[in-house]
């Protein structure tokens, strides 16, 4: 693990074949992405800095951005996963995720998508003025 920034997620679901599912199947209904190691800007509680659902939502930062990733952060997934399916099935979530190490020489030139302190909304207004992981479930 090391320090940088991520300038996309973008999650899916498979099957135990690798394939997968159609949302008339199998979906993710709802995912989010939490930096336990952050506080929200807007909410007593972890960062919320990715979410998610049945639309298969990607996160793609605009080209000089990206959301601080220290190698230290402990994430958690909150998510739902609809089956339709009359009998369980065992699906793997995935995302794929572009990452630029701070090390990289065009690290210098990013601006950080958030503030990685941002205690309070002051924080957050002060900050935005400047200029592949998978987990295994049964449905």
């Amino acid at each position: 693990k090391v320090d940088g920034f991520i300038t996309a997620i973008r999650p899916d679901l498979k099957l135990a074949n690798g394939k997968t599912p159609g949302v008339d199947v199998v979906h993710l209904h709802h995912g989010v992405w939490l930096n336990q190691s952050a506080r929200d800007a807007t909410m007593a509680g972890p960062e919320r800095f990715f979410a998610a659902g049945e639309e298969k939502t990607s996160m793609i930062l605009p080209k000089g951005y990206g959301y601080t990733y220290r190698a230290t952060d402990q994430w958690t997934l909150n998510y739902m996963i609809h089956n339709l399916w009359p009998k369980p099935q065992k699906v793997w979530m995935t995302y794929d995720i572009d990452f630029i190490p701070a090390t990289a020489k065009v690290a210098s030139s990013i601006t950080p998508a958030r503030s990685a302190t941002a205690c309070s909304a002051t924080a957050w207004a002060a900050s935005s003025r400047r200029s592949s992981a998978t987990s295994t479930r049964t449905a």
